[in-house]
């Protein structure tokens, strides 16, 4: 099974200043992210895995592989939990 998840298009997101800020469309609750964070939601514009998201992170921020992928996965989690992320996984 191939974990995939991409950005809920039911979330609405604006950009300000460089940052992310998410409106969970659930409960119009706003989330503020800084640069990763806006970064691993910009990445989840299609279907993607946690291992590309944290590869790419890697090729563009100072930071070890192993690091940001327990980081994105923490990120996934706590996204999907809140409906911000649909889950796109398919098994093989």
């Amino acid at each position: 099974m191939e974990r995939t998840f991409q950005q809920n298009n039911l979330t609405a997101c604006v950009e300000v200043d460089g940052e992310i800020v998410l409106i969970d469309p659930s409960d119009s609750r706003m989330y503020w992210l800084n640069a990763v964070a806006s970064r691993i939601w910009t990445l989840a514009g299609g279907p993607t895995s946690p291992e590309a998201v944290a590869a790419g992170l890697c090729r563009e921020f100072d930071v070890d592989y192993a690091c940001a992928l327990v980081d994105v996965r923490k990120m996934v989690d706590a996204f999907l939990e809140r409906g911000l992320f649909s889950d796109r996984t398919t098994e093989h």
